[in-house]
């Protein structure tokens, strides 16, 4: 893609949940077992864990329908302990002392992802929270719980898009402040045994206590969903105030090309006006039984009221990515605040140079399938592998700042997986008119 300047765009951030508990992918994950890689089909969904509990689900479906409708895949990833530029803020008190990076970190997927965090070992687990750093906000957020799981014991959270997450303590279940009545509400939906899956996104809302706000994500755009054969409610923790919510429905049915969402063509107001009450129990195996006094969220009843399309709050879907036995995939946000266009190259013997002016050079084992230029949001680069057979010899892998109209370095990711391991690397580019100034984030040989 020839490099151009585009004007700036906007793009809203948000978050969707789901329920699906099926691993119907038989590729097993590589990696140690704490930092693992596993390729998931679309078609079959799957799911990913390490060995102490980090995990995520994915539904079929959720990957990005592709231009020539294929049945694409995805290389999932889970670091345990991984290196974070952007500690923890000095508001929230730290429950764990690990951070942990799912990936690929900012892509928006078709479907949201349910991800795991094991509470084994942690004093007052029902006062425990998953916090995310948000890119876009450049702050750490609560991401509303959906879920508490023993064997092992384990609270879950849902995203559309993946990254760096931590756990922090609240005092006694409390937000912003040490009152009884601050403490989370919750809503809960119930499909029934549907072949559908139904998802609930905020379409606006507004906190009954306003000092609750720098503690979360931005809400809005935040969904959660159930179906598919569940007969079971799901529920989400939220915030107290004032809702608007969608309802939506879709059936996944990716091998067919079909995966359409039906959005019901009016919000749904909702107050949440009360905290959940816990139930007393010393020990419990899901949200339910762990607290009382959850609002029944009704779903529509007029099957003529759903509209095809998604609500306009969910971020725009990101390319499938290719992936092989080496991918590289560059990540960065662009916000209001600043923006660039960043590029990664690979190096390698006789002359290689995989890029965005020479995406695919010919009788190259790497190709270039993803160039972002400076719109806002989640940027995207991708080199992939397309064979094994590698030329022998020195490879290097950087990262370049093409242009910027801000003079301050972007911040941005790197995972590298390489013969089935994973690592995160963070870094900092800085445009520079006068020199051609290109970043080292990894480097390998092949003998």
């Amino acid at each position: 893609m020839n490099k151009i300047y585009l004007p700036i765009l906007a793009l809203i951030m948000s978050f969707v949940f789901w329920s699906c508990e099926s691993d119907t992918n038989d590729n097993p994950p590589s990696g140690d077992e704490e930092n693992i890689v596993k390729v998931i089909k679309d078609s079959e969904g799957g799911s990913i864990s390490t060995k102490s509990g980090y995990g995520m689900e994915i539904l079929p479906g959720t990957l990005p329908t592709t231009h020539e409708n294929q049945d694409p895949s995805n290389t999932f990833s889970i670091e345990a302990d991984a290196e974070v530029t952007n500690r923890l803020s000095s508001n929230f008190e730290h429950a764990i002392s690990n951070y942990i990076e799912m990936g690929p970190r900012s892509f928006n997927f078709h479907f949201p992802l349910q991800c795991f965090f094991p509470v084994e070992g942690i004093e007052n687990p029902l006062d425990v929270r998953v916090v995310k750093y948000d890119e876009l906000k450049q702050k750490w957020g609560i991401v509303p719980t959906i879920s508490h799981k023993d064997n092992p014991n384990r609270i879950g959270v849902s995203d559309i898009n993946l990254g760096a997450y931590t756990l922090v303590k609240l005092p006694n279940g409390t937000i912003g402040g040490h009152r009884e009545d601050d403490r989370e509400g919750g809503i809960y939906i119930d499909p029934g045994n549907s072949e559908y899956l139904y998802c609930v996104t905020i379409k606006s809302m507004s906190f009954k206590f306003p000092e609750q706000e720098p503690f979360y994500r931005n809400l809005v755009g935040y969904s959660f969903s159930a179906g598919i054969g569940n007969a079971y409610p799901l529920y989400s923790q939220l915030p107290q105030g004032e809702y608007e919510f969608w309802i939506s429905r879709a059936k996944t049915y990716p091998a067919n090309g079909y995966k359409d969402w039906y959005t019901y063509k009016e919000p749904i107001s909702l107050k949440i006006d009360e905290p959940l009450r816990k139930s007393g129990y010393t020990f419990c195996r899901s949200v339910e039984e762990c607290y009382s006094d959850w609002i029944h969220l009704q779903l529509p009843s007029d099957p003529s009221g759903y509209i095809k399309g998604r609500p306009l709050e969910l971020p725009q879907e990101t390319k499938v990515a290719g992936t092989g036995k080496f991918q590289a995939t560059l990540s960065w946000t662009n916000t209001g605040e600043k923006s660039a266009d960043l590029d990664i190259h690979l190096f390698g013997p006789n002359d290689l140079h995989v890029y965005f002016n020479e995406q695919a050079p010919f009788g190259s084992s790497f190709n270039l399938d993803l160039d972002w230029l400076e719109d806002f949001g989640n940027a995207v680069e991708n080199i992939y592998s397309i064979s094994d057979d590698w030329e022998k010899g020195d490879y290097s892998l950087k990262v370049h700042c093409f242009y910027s109209y801000y003079p301050t370095p972007m911040d941005y990711t790197v995972r590298v997986i390489h013969d089935g391991n994973v690592k995160t690397h963070n870094g900092s580019a800085k445009y520079n008119e006068n020199e051609l100034e290109l970043y080292t984030i990894y480097e390998f040989t092949v003998e």
